[in-house]
């Protein structure tokens, strides 16, 4: 059903939405988004991961725009009363989300130089699927000024990037070698405030604001980089590809800059769509086989609270350290005790949770550490998903029809 779908919706968002035809369609100029990828050293060279998507550059009125933004926040942004920024975040990324893919393998060449010279080489772009996107491996020939990456005291190399046919298709991407270490995290509710767990508040949050750092964090992943200046900063969300320049831009103003993964969209594979963090996971692990990583994340994400236990007991050398935030214990709003029954029997020295980023100073990550022993990680159960569920649904129907901030309700500005 797959393939149907796709073509409904690219019908819908051409004839319907935009109302141009096939003709019109052709005459408009390429645009194309390029992820800040990884690159790894196999067989004496460098292999370059390239994920991006292409889409005609066409545009909507602002009341077209105001209009489906009302509708994809399911009626929660009203973009004709809000303030003139906000009002600006609701129409771009309702312009990004509405795009009409390009399914089409003429976007030329992909241009490609490091860092430290001027000489682009210019290299073949993976296949486009029909829905736009494009994900392969680019053997990096022919690039001047790179260093072997199993060299011995080999460091994270830069390359820029562009497709030579489309407009505003720029990106850095990052040569990590064999060894070394990867901060690995994932990013709403770690990284950024988001509080996945409503929904309502969450869409109207992505659509309408810029994203906010939680706490104190940015300073935590400045320590990190200042103790491991060699490190590879990956970040991982399932968002839609389409939000990817919102979050870029978050990271990278207020984290160390790396790469990023984001929900695959490319839909001729199931996996990639059914399991994404645990085929994008999977994946960063097989191409780097000989680093240690951090893994970050949060206990509100049942993906990670599964899949992060479960790369420590498939590769136990690999996996250094697993850092998880208890959201419950901070957050009034998330009434869902995470349920810690997959990190047991794990080896205590190599996971903890913690309430805040302050828990984390202070930890030798450079050197193998991991927890803070004046932190407490509760590995009690909460009770099981059934009951669970009874709980939340009875916080949420007391909360809706009272006042009750004192028995652990958000306030009511903050409710949806």
């Amino acid at each position: 059903m797959i393939y149907p779908n796709i073509w409904l919706k690219d019908f819908i968002v051409q004839h319907l939405i935009y109302k141009l035809s096939y003709g019109d369609v052709k005459k408009l100029p390429l645009k194309a988004q390029i992820l800040p990828g990884y690159a790894n050293w196999t067989d004496e060279s460098w292999k370059l991961h390239l994920h991006g998507n292409v889409f005609y550059d066409a545009h909507l009125s602002n009341h077209t725009l105001d209009k489906w933004a009302h509708f994809l926040t399911l009626f929660q942004a009203k973009a004709w009363d809000l303030p003139r920024q906000e009002r600006d975040h609701v129409r771009n990324t309702t312009q990004e989300l509405i795009t009409i893919t390009a399914p089409s393998d003429s976007l030329g060449s992909l241009s490609i130089s490091a860092s430290n010279t001027s000489n682009p080489a210019i290299l073949p772009v993976p296949s486009i699927s029909y829905t736009g996107s494009f994900e392969g491996w680019v053997p990096l020939k022919g690039v001047d000024g790179l260093i072997n990456g199993d060299d011995a005291g080999s460091k994270i190399q830069r390359v820029e990037m562009g497709l030579m046919l489309a407009n505003d298709a720029n990106a850095t991407n990052f040569l990590v070698p064999e060894h070394g270490i990867t901060v690995l995290s994932d990013v709403d509710d770690i990284l950024r405030v988001g509080q996945i767990w409503r929904i309502f508040h969450m869409i109207r949050d992505v659509f309408v604001k810029d994203f906010s750092p939680w706490m104190n964090m940015p300073e935590i992943y400045q320590d990190m980089l200042a103790a491991m200046p060699d490190a590879h900063f990956h970040y991982l969300t399932t968002c839609p590809q389409f939000l990817a320049r919102k979050y870029i831009q978050f990271l990278w103003s207020h984290y160390p800059v790396g790469s990023l993964d984001t929900h695959p969209w490319d839909f001729t594979h199931f996996a990639p769509i059914a399991f994404p963090r645990k085929f994008l996971l999977d994946r960063i692990f097989r191409t780097f086989p000989k680093r240690k990583f951090i893994l970050v994340g949060d206990s509100s994400n049942q993906d990670v609270m599964i899949g992060y236990p479960e790369l420590l007991r498939k590769h136990p050398d690999q996996v250094q350290c697993i850092l998880m935030r208890n959201t419950t214990a901070t957050e009034k709003s998330d009434w869902y005790k995470y349920s810690p029954k997959h990190f047991k029997g794990l080896d205590r020295s190599k996971f903890m949770f913690f309430k805040l980023p302050d828990d984390l100073k202070g930890i030798d990550f450079a050197h193998g550490g991991c927890v803070n022993s004046s932190v407490v990680t509760d590995l009690n159960d909460h009770g099981n998903p059934v009951t669970q569920g009874f709980k939340v649904l009875w916080w949420r129907i007391l909360c809706h029809f009272t006042h009750a901030v004192d028995l652990g309700c958000p306030e009511k500005k903050d409710r949806k």
